[in-house]
């Protein structure tokens, strides 16, 4: 059995394509379970992430700039009102590192590349 077949057999929403919702609303009905998640602005993913925490969490973060230190969150910030939001619930860990790397190799999010930590992931 295969990583996806793992991920596939663990998700709690169908996979797929995920329906993209204002970053706004995503700070009042995204849920508290962990998972990772793509920013995107215009249709573009712009940034992916994991949130270990809950993801509901992490948006709030975002959202109110909570989370400013680094420049991917200082661009999320900028546009705020401008961005949807998508995710995946997740039940360890280690599929949310797993699932955020892949997704970084597969949809190479600008707003991530400004970030050091970049490359050592997908190296």
């Amino acid at each position: 059995m295969g990583f996806l077949d793992l991920v596939l057999k663990k998700v709690k929403q169908p996979f797929g394509r995920r329906p993209q919702i204002p970053l706004k609303d995503a700070i009042v009905t995204a849920p508290n379970n962990m998972g990772c998640y793509k920013i995107h602005l215009n249709g573009k993913v712009k940034y992916v992430g994991r949130a270990e925490a809950g993801i509901r969490k992490g948006f709030l973060q975002f959202y109110n700039g909570v989370i400013m230190h680094y420049p991917p969150a200082e661009k999320i910030y900028a546009h705020r009102n401008e961005l949807t939001v998508s995710w995946i619930i997740l039940d360890s860990k280690k599929e949310c590192k797993n699932l955020e790397t892949r997704w970084l190799r597969d949809f190479e999010p600008e707003w991530n590349e400004q970030s050091n930590w970049f490359e050592q992931i997908i190296n």
